[in-house]
């Protein structure tokens, strides 16, 4: 690869880098404002990420970068996940308060009519 096109290319990842490293900090300022701390402090990624834009920019790319950036993306996937599984454990709980399954409708019905004779003075009702 010729030197001008390596040093665009180390250019264009430091900027894709600082990009990303700017929406993960606005995502922790979001998340930690109110407190809860949802994503866990996201500081150390954050200045993992601007020590890698700075070998970038002086184009010095060693093993302990690429460890680095391999440590970064774990973790971001870690935090997807942790967010995603946050997720469907509302969308579940919203869902399992609305549909009951088939046999609990059953039992609720027998139990609205047992309850209904009862209270009409049937004393050999069935028990529950």
């Amino acid at each position: 690869m010729p030197k001008g096109q390596m040093s665009q290319e180390f250019a264009k990842m430091a900027q894709q880098q600082q990009m990303i490293r700017e929406a993960l900090q606005k995502i922790n300022q979001e998340q930690n404002k109110d407190g809860k701390n949802g994503l866990g402090n996201l500081n150390q990624m954050i200045e993992d990420m601007k020590a890698t834009e700075s070998e970038l920019v002086n184009k010095k790319i060693e093993q302990e970068t690429l460890n680095r950036q391999k440590s970064i993306l774990t973790k971001l996937l870690d935090a997807e996940n942790a967010q995603r599984e946050q997720d469907q454990d509302s969308k579940r709980e919203a869902k399992a308060a609305k549909d009951f399954p088939p046999s609990y409708k059953q039992m609720l019905e027998k139990f609205k009519k047992i309850s209904n004779l009862k209270q009409n003075g049937y004393k050999n009702c069935p028990q529950i």
